[in-house]
């Protein structure tokens, strides 16, 4: 009887692709659905922007004068009646596009003040507490708003608890596959990083980072030395948190020194054990990949 450990990397992608591809949900294609979910994947402004520009441009539009039968002459009757009917279109446009997009903008900003928030929880003395308190989606908004505040374009995937990648990565041409593990008590093992690893492949993403709030098994550990698999445990987490709130306090130049390991940029972080708890130092901005650190 084989075990987990036996199976082969084609049995890994007919898993993945049954289990994120064909078994997906379908939604009913709603052109105004779709444009309220792509503003509110933009900032808040950037959507009331474009809800300006569309609605004066339709306006625009619409103050023309249409052409009718007594001012052409009747010379193109099929002429007239498209240009009534996108005339008509364009009316209806005029107010329901800027209304989805203002929709859509509102949604941005209140989910941007709900991250920013459970950013801010995580990140003071309750900390380990108040992620524990957070639901998988919020478990997930806060780790996507950490990656984000240290400069990743984060985009959030609509596959649900536990479906697989919840958030994709970008920054210097660089994409990164993010799953979220809000487990409380149960360990990561590695027949969830073995699963991570064959997306990392059809995805042809540059690593994956599998965040969870508690711990990972041995076996889970073994398995990604060799991989562009990182695994940031509760721990990690708290420490990549905290770097982000520090570095909120201090101006880029006191960040301008570079990691004496790998060359990259420097965050401020704090100290939770040993003698040095509660004391503050720079560490490299790549961490965990990364260990380098200068004296605060």
């Amino acid at each position: 009887m084989r075990t987990n450990d036996d199976i082969n990397e084609s049995e890994h992608f007919r898993i993945i692709n049954l289990q994120y591809g064909n078994n997906m949900p379908r939604r009913k294609k709603n052109i105004l659905n779709d444009i309220i979910e792509i503003s509110s994947q933009l900032p808040w402004w950037a959507g009331l922007s474009l809800a300006v520009i569309i609605y004066t441009t339709l306006s625009i539009y619409n103050s023309q004068e249409v052409v009718t039968a007594s001012t052409s002459g009747a010379a193109n009757v099929g002429a007239i009646v498209s240009g009534s009917i996108i005339k008509a279109l364009a009316t209806g446009a005029q107010y329901l596009l800027p209304f989805a997009f203002i929709l859509g903008a509102g949604t941005s900003a209140i989910q941007q003040f709900k991250r920013s928030n459970l950013l801010k929880r995580a990140s003071n003395r309750e900390g380990k507490t108040a992620i524990d308190s957070m639901s998988w989606r919020e478990f997930e908004m806060m780790v996507g708003e950490a990656f984000r505040q240290r400069g990743f374009k984060v985009k959030e995937t609509p596959f649900g608890p536990d479906g697989g990648v919840d958030l994709v990565l970008t920054k210097n041409d660089q994409k990164i596959l993010v799953q979220c593990k809000h487990w409380k008590t149960q360990k990561v093992g590695v027949k969830t990083v073995r699963e991570l690893y064959g997306v990392l492949v059809d995805e042809d993403a540059d690593e994956v980072n599998i965040v969870c709030s508690g711990e990972f098994t041995e076996d889970a550990k073994a398995f990604v030395k060799d991989k562009a698999i990182y695994l940031i445990d509760g721990n990690v987490l708290s420490e990549l948190i905290q770097g982000v709130q520090y570095e909120k306090h201090y101006s880029s130049s006191s960040l301008s020194e570079s990691c004496p390991v790998c060359g990259s940029d420097m965050v401020p972080r704090l100290a939770k054990q040993d003698a040095n708890a509660g004391n503050h130092f720079f560490g490299c901005s790549m961490y965990p990949k990364c260990k380098g650190t200068r004296n605060f």
